[in-house]
């Protein structure tokens, strides 16, 4: 999964003959609860008319995943599930607020650079804060991008869970 697909999403839109109650019923049944700590594997729930299920290495794993989330919906023939696949919203935003502080708190030093009532640091300053920034920067992204390197295979295996559990098949239409 490329991090643009990350923040964008991955639209699954699936319809099955079952009427919601019993989609919600069949995927709450099926699958542990997300307030089990100690539960592994595919995880979620079905509540208030929404369906949010995501996958948990263990109690300490990488909890920046990607979720499958969407409505659950009364459609002609059953049930429309319009599901997309995405970044949660705290990583979601986890990364731009990062960058936003660190170019905060860049702002004294590179002041500090222009030499205003000082010594002119100049380069000197600026060439080293530079390569610190883009570090800074880039760490965090390359070991997020390493994390979700098998989200879109857990996303196959999600839709193959719903599939399977629900009769569903896959449907067109735009995403949740």
């Amino acid at each position: 999964m490329r991090l643009i697909e990350y923040y964008r999403g991955l639209p699954l839109n699936l319809t099955t003959r079952l009427p919601p109650k019993e989609v919600a019923r069949r995927i709450n049944d099926t699958l542990p609860s997300p307030f089990r700590p100690f539960a592994t594997g595919i995880v979620g729930r079905a509540r208030g008319g929404r369906l949010k299920l995501f996958y948990r290495s263990g109690l300490f794993g990488y909890n920046g995943m990607p979720i499958l989330a969407g409505p659950i919906e009364l459609h002609p023939r059953g049930t429309l599930l319009r599901l997309l696949y995405r970044g949660r919203l705290s990583t979601r935003l986890a990364f731009p607020l990062a960058f936003l502080a660190v170019g905060l708190a860049a702002i004294p030093f590179i002041v500090l650079g222009g030499g205003q009532g000082g010594p002119d640091f100049g380069p000197w300053l600026a060439v080293p804060l530079a390569a610190v920034l883009v570090v800074v920067m880039a760490l965090p992204i390359s070991i997020h991008a390493f994390a979700i390197r098998n989200a879109e295979a857990l996303l196959a295996a999600m839709a193959g869970f719903l599939r399977t559990a629900l009769d569903a098949r896959d449907a067109p239409g735009p995403a949740a």
